[in-house]
């Protein structure tokens, strides 16, 4: 969800201020989709209550092979492969630790 909606208004701000696109939407991507990693890895934190680190650079690994197929699926040649697949499993473990640590007043769904 977040992904998405800062994708949808990333193009927007391009589309209007018209921007030099390639650069600025690449980054723009590689920066939510390890917000997506966080935020998936930090929901498996709290659901799991343990092992936050792990589940998280699960959560981060699984999305960076979906990114991956992706870009196979487009013959796209990014430039930061490897710092994709160094960061997506980092920002998931990090959220995935915040996950367990945080105190909840009621447990989640």
């Amino acid at each position: 969800m977040i992904v998405c909606s800062g994708s949808v208004m990333t193009a927007l701000l391009i589309w209007k201020a018209g921007l030099p696109s390639a650069v600025i939407l690449r980054t723009v991507s590689e920066i939510l989709w390890g917000m997506g990693a966080f935020f998936a890895g930090r929901r498996s934190g709290l659901h799991g209550r343990r092992q936050g680190a792990a589940e998280g650079a699960l959560c981060g690994a699984i999305l960076f092979l979906i990114w991956l197929c992706g870009v196979v699926i487009f013959k796209e040649a990014p430039k930061s492969m490897l710092l994709q697949g160094i960061m997506m499993p980092l920002t998931g473990a990090a959220g995935g630790i915040l996950g367990v640590n945080t105190r909840l007043k009621k447990p989640p769904d």
